[in-house]
Order: C-alpha cells, then sequence, then structure tokens
C-alpha cells in the first residue's frame, strides 16, 4: 500500500489474493498457486487477482476441447472444468437446467447400475424415473418405447434426460441418437453421463452424431478416467455455451485449481501426437482382448 500510493508508481503486483502457504512442500506441490479458480459468481470466470491460475484454466479449458474433437466429438465447441467429479457435476448441470424449467422434477435417467447417478439427481432435489433395458442379444439396451411414451405423456414434469455412453457389461451404451431424436422431438434437454467416453472414439463419434442429429444440451467427462490424472475434477463439453455457463455460475464460490493443473500439465505434455497414439493404442489393446477371450471360449465350446 505505501508503495502503491507514492506519487507516479502506480499499482504493484503483490502475488495472488490470500496467496498464504505455509508449508515449502505444499507451495511447491502447487507451483505456488494458491488461488484456485473463479470467483464467488462464476467457478470459471477470470480473477484479477489471479492472473497465473486465471491463465492457466483457461489453456486446460482449450487443450480438453482440443482433444475431445480428436477423439470425434467435433460439435463440441465450448467446455468447462469443474472441481468435481462426475457425481457432483452431473448435481449442478441438473440444476443449472431445473432453474430453467422450474414446473419440472422429474429426471428421466436410463438405468445403468451405478449409484452416483441416482444420488446425483436426489442430491439435485429433483425424481429419477428409472427406465431400464431391454435385453438384445447378449446386451442391455435402451428401452426407446417405454422413452418416448413417458416423454410423450410427461414432457413438461421432465427436467432432462440422462443417457449414459458406457457402463459395466452386458450394458451397451445407450442409442444416443434416436435418443437425441427423442429429446428434441417433445423439447426435453439430453444431459449425456459421458465419463469414460473421451478415451473411447466410438463413444465420441456416437456423441458428434447425436449432437448433429438430435439434441444434446450438455456432456460430462471425468478427467481422471480420460486423461490419467488424480481424482479431481470434471469436464463439461456442449455445441452451445448457455448451459455450460449456467451450471458454471450455478457452482458457489471459488473452488481448487487441482484439476486444470493437473490436465493442462498432462495434456501439454502429450501433445496431438501422443494423445493420437493412446487413443490407437486403446483400440488395438480391445482387439486383442477380444481375441484372447473369445479364442479359449471358443475352444471349450468345441470340446
Amino acid at each position: 500500500r505505501r508503495i502503491g500510493g507514492l506519487g507516479g508508481v502506480g499499482n504493484v503486483g503483490g502475488g495472488e489474493r490470500e496467496g498464504r502457504i505455509f508449508s515449502s512442500i505444499v507451495r511447491e506441490r502447487h507451483f505456488g498457486l494458491a488461488h484456485g479458480i473463479g470467483r464467488s459468481g462464476d467457478v470459471s470466470a477470470v480473477q484479477p487477482k489471479a492472473v497465473g491460475s486465471s491463465l492457466l484454466l483457461e489453456i486446460s479449458r482449450l487443450l480438453a476441447l482440443d482433444a475431445i474433437q480428436i477423439a470425434g466429438f467435433a460439435t463440441a465447441k465450448h467446455t468447462a472444468m469443474l472441481p468435481v467429479a462426475t457425481g457432483m457435476s452431473l448435481t449442478l448441470v441438473m440444476r443449472a437446467i431445473h432453474e430453467e424449467r422450474p414446473l419440472a422434477d422429474e429426471v428421466v435417467f436410463l438405468r445403468v447400475d451405478q449409484k452416483s447417478c441416482i444420488k446425483s439427481i436426489r442430491t439435485a432435489g429433483l425424481q429419477p424415473i428409472v427406465v431400464s433395458g431391454t435385453i438384445q442379444g447378449d446386451e442391455v439396451v435402451t428401452d426407446l418405447k417405454f422413452l418416448e411414451a413417458h416423454l410423450q405423456a410427461r414432457s413438461e414434469k421432465t427436467v432432462c434426460v440422462l443417457s449414459n455412453t458406457s457402463c459395466f457389461a452386458p450394458r451397451s451404451p445407450d442409442s444416443l441418437v434416436k435418443v437425441a431424436l427423442l429429446c428434441s422431438k417433445y423439447k426435453v434437454p439430453h444431459v449425456v453421463n459421458n465419463a469414460y467416453g473421451v478415451q473411447s472414439r466410438k463413444c465420441c463419434h456416437l456423441l458428434d452424431a447425436a449432437s448433429r442429429m438430435g439434441r444434446v444440451d450438455i456432456t460430462v467427462q471425468s478427467v481422471d478416467k480420460n486423461f490419467m490424472v488424480p481424482v479431481s475434477g470434471c469436464l463439461l463439453a456442449a455445441r452451445d455455451r448457455k448451459l455450460v455457463m449456467l451450471t458454471c455460475q450455478a457452482y458457489p464460490g471459488r473452488a481448487s485449481g487441482t484439476a486444470m493443473l493437473d490436465v493442462a500439465i498432462t495434456l501439454l505434455s502429450m501433445g496431438r501426437s501422443i494423445w493420437r497414439k493412446l487413443l490407437d493404442r486403446r483400440e488395438e489393446s480391445y482387439e486383442r482382448l477380444k481375441v484372447g477371450v473369445l479364442v479359449p471360449v471358443t475352444c471349450v465350446l468345441l470340446a
């Protein structure tokens, strides 16, 4: 203050706000970035008092957008990084949608047996309407007939449809294009739990097709499952900016910058070439796994 008050000197930068760190180990772990991300009204907002963290947040967001487009979700144009994992991120998304649809209180959940999905709906103060899958061959697939009947009868009471790109076998990815077409037809928002999907070109191509042909309002991706970083956050991606921003504004207060820092470091370390090689390697590994499983089973059946 004394320096800043001297005539002709002007403002003098004094580091990040509230940037006191006692432990040198903690300081080194976070590269001295103590402020975190966002401001009280928007977790994605630029904080003038923490230029370094704000810049890294924007870098990580753009790197993640590039990665998801390379993987096949080319229609994704807007992303944001949240400091919570998939379940809580879904809760924030659904609260943001509910603000736009206050008379609705139901979420149509295309069932996967994973507890965090149901808990995310209930934590948002909404009622899950669970749509179980139907058996088709050796897979459990989306029950599109039940979904359309429900949307036809209760679209005004529906906050959104929550679909999924991946889960544990024998559950197959939801029929995203057909679900997106139904959501477009009945004017119901469509949220996709794409927790594992960025590492899968198939999942990303499904999302891209659904976004082009029907309605996909937003997708939620885990950063640890897709970018090989510790559990720390989630990536929102969408074709339209509005819901991404509403979700960021629904988050109360500032937040930890750990997720964005880890993602920025990791994707800068990878570069596009290594990211593409990792996508290729995953597909090659799947083919080896498929052969390794099917050949022994076939031999047993023939014996």
